[in-house]
C-alpha cells in the first residue's frame, strides 16, 4: 500500500472523517478527511484534478447567481467596524497605501476597488470566470484563471494577499513558493484561512461551517503554517486569531438547514431567496448582524485563541 504522507511536514497522516460531502451547493460526490499525525495538517480525499476545480467553481459555486453590484459602504467601513465585526481576515485592511499589491482570490473585486481608493497599483486573479462582468464593470484589473508566478515574471509586488484563498489550493507550498519568487525583498504575504483547531470545529465536528468540502482542500492548524513558511523561505512576522463576527451566524443557520448529500443548502443558495424560509432566514441573520448580537462571543474566541481564523504575514527573506 502507497504511503499517504503530509503535503505540508511530509509525515504521516491517518484517516480523521471518512465521510463528509459538499453542505452548501450540491456538489454530488463525497469524501474523506486525512489528519496529519506530527504538524495536524487536514487533506480531502480523494485529491481533486485543476480541471474538475474549475468546473466545481464556475457550475456550482453561486457567483453567476449573485447581483453585480457592490456594497461600497461596506467596502469603506470604519476602523471600529472592522474590529467589531472581524473583517481583519479580508486581508487587504492590512495594506498601506501607495502600494503594490496582488490579490489572489480577488473574487468579485472588492479588495481591488478598496486598494485602487488608497491610490495602490493592484492586481487580482481569479478563477471563476463569473466575475467579469464586475471586473469590466469597474474597470478591475483581473485575470481569470489560475494563480501562476510565470505571468507576473516582469514585476514585483510589496504585498500579496489571499483572503480564505490558500484553503482552497491543491498544492499550497507550490503556491507560497510561487508567491515568494513574485515578490520584493522584504514583501509581504499576507493570507488568512479557517482554524481547524477552532472551538466551532471541535464542537460541530463534520458539520462545522469551515470544512467547506470539496471547495475547501486544505485545513491548517498554526503548526502547519509554520512549516509552510520555512518550507518557502519566508519569517512569520505574526499569526493572528479573528472570528468575522457573521460567521457565528452562518453557523448557527448552517445547522438548522443542514442539507442531505447532492441538494443545495436553503441558506446558502440565492436561487431560494424567494421562498419564505429563505426570508425568513436572511431576515433574521440580518437582524443579528446590523445590532452585531455575536460580537462580544466572536471577540471572546479571539481572545481565548479559540476563534475562527488564522490571519498571517510572512515576509520576504
Amino acid at each position: 500500500m502507497k504511503r499517504e504522507i503530509c503535503q505540508i511536514c511530509s509525515n504521516d497522516i491517518e484517516p480523521y472523517c471518512d465521510y463528509i460531502y459538499d453542505d452548501r451547493y450540491g456538489y454530488p460526490k463525497n469524501y474523506s478527511l486525512l489528519k496529519c499525525k506530527s504538524c495536524g495538517h487536514v487533506v480531502v480525499a480523494p485529491k481533486m484534478t485543476h480541471n474538475e476545480i474549475a468546473t466545481l467553481y464556475t457550475e456550482y459555486y453561486p457567483r453567476n447567481e449573485m447581483p453585480a453590484e457592490m456594497n461600497t459602504k461596506s467596502i469603506f467601513a470604519s476602523k471600529y467596524k472592522i474590529y467589531l465585526e472581524g473583517k481583519k481576515t479580508l486581508c487587504h485592511y492590512s495594506i498601506p497605501s501607495k502600494s503594490c499589491c496582488l490579490d489572489i482570490g480577488c473574487g468579485f473585486g472588492e479588495s481591488l476597488l478598496y486598494l485602487k481608493h488608497k491610490k495602490c497599483d493592484v492586481y487580482g486573479v481569479e478563477a471563476d470566470e463569473n466575475v467579469l462582468k464586475m471586473a469590466e464593470k469597474y474597470d478591475l484589473d483581473v485575470k481569470i484563471g489560475l494563480f501562476e508566478p510565470a505571468d507576473y515574471s516582469d514585476q514585483k509586488f510589496d504585498y500579496v494577499t489571499m483572503s480564505q484563498v490558500l484553503e482552497h489550493m491543491l498544492n499550497p507550498i507550490e503556491t507560497v513558493k510561487g508567491i515568494h519568487d513574485i515578490l520584493k525583498p522584504g514583501g509581504q504575504l499576507i493570507f488568512s484561512v479557517p482554524n481547524s483547531q477552532s472551538l466551532m470545529a471541535k464542537l460541530f465536528k463534520r458539520k462545522w461551517i469551515n470544512w467547506h468540502i470539496p471547495y475547501h482542500q486544505q485545513h491548517f492548524t498554526k503548526d502547519s503554517i509554520l512549516v509552510l513558511a520555512h518550507k518557502c523561505g519566508f519569517e512569520v512576522e505574526s499569526i493572528k486569531i479573528i472570528t468575522p463576527t457573521s460567521w457565528i451566524i452562518y453557523q448557527i443557520n448552517h445547522l438548522l438547514y443542514y442539507p442531505s448529500q447532492g441538494k443545495v443548502s436553503v441558506f446558502w443558495s440565492y436561487s431560494y431567496n424567494n421562498n419564505l424560509c429563505s426570508k425568513l432566514i436572511l431576515t433574521t441573520t440580518g437582524i443579528i448582524d446590523r445590532l452585531k448580537l455575536m460580537a462580544p462571543i466572536a471577540r471572546l474566541l479571539d481572545l481565548f485563541k479559540l476563534g475562527e481564523s488564522y490571519v498571517v504575514m510572512f515576509r520576504k527573506q
